[in-house]
């Protein structure tokens, strides 16, 4: 990789594209590509590392957070203080969460005027048009909402980030995938992780895994349960 830096803090690879997020000597935060993505800036197909400008973002600081796909390609940054996120890209279902359906060429944030806490965002972009969000470990999603797939009752594109009631499960949400038809989340209580799907605002829990197994003499695990219903 021809760029100079000091660690590597992130790395991401979707759809035959590879990002990375490093650290150079001096402490500035630094964005590099290649493949067949979206770069933020109106090019794809770069088949050398490309060093990606994060000055439309104005927010300088770590980049946390790198998803993306060959169309639509996000980012978060911490300033110290509060994540910020950015996405840049095609935007034909409000994908990318900033208000309207026109294609971004280079970042701009989303919910720019909302205050978030430090560290509390976890972003995913996905394919089919559509992206969620952990901010202070709450589940919005926007995006093509088509059979109601993003945990949202109404509106057939949402296009900024909308609460999804989540109060019918246990634990606080720790990440999540955006999937093809539904959104993955993991929460957890303390004693026990679950993992469940959002499919037409119903919360379907489909496993539960104890945080702390036992194991008996006989080789069979206990509190280790998997299931398969809503919530």
């Amino acid at each position: 990789i021809p760029f100079e830096y000091e660690t590597i803090t992130n790395i991401g690879n979707y759809e035959l594209t590879t990002y990375i997020s490093t650290v150079t000597s001096d402490g500035q935060s630094q964005l590099i590509g290649w493949g067949k993505g979206n770069f933020a800036d109106g090019t794809s197909n770069h088949i050398t590392p490309k060093h990606i400008s994060l000055a439309a973002t104005g927010v300088e600081g770590e980049n946390t957070d790198i998803p993306g796909d060959l169309s639509t390609f996000g980012i978060v940054i911490n300033d110290g203080q509060n994540d910020h996120i950015f996405t840049a890209g095609n935007n034909e279902f409000g994908e990318l969460g900033v208000g309207d359906t026109e294609d971004r060429s280079v970042f701009t944030e989303v919910l720019p005027n909302q205050e978030l806490a430090s560290n509390s965002v976890d972003l995913s972009l996905e394919l089919d048009f559509a992206g969620s969000a952990l901010i202070d470990n709450q589940l919005y999603t926007w995006g093509n909402n088509h059979g109601q797939r993003l945990g949202l009752s109404s509106g057939s594109i949402i296009l900024v980030p909308t609460k999804v009631e989540t109060s019918s499960t246990e634990g606080t949400i720790t990440q999540l995938s955006t999937g093809s038809d539904n959104i993955l989340f993991l929460t957890d209580d303390g004693i026990n992780q679950r993992m469940y799907y959002v499919n037409q605002t119903e919360m379907y829990l489909t496993i539960i895994q104890s945080a702390n197994p036992e194991i008996t003499s006989d080789g069979v695990i206990v509190n280790n349960v998997t299931s398969s219903s809503a919530t």
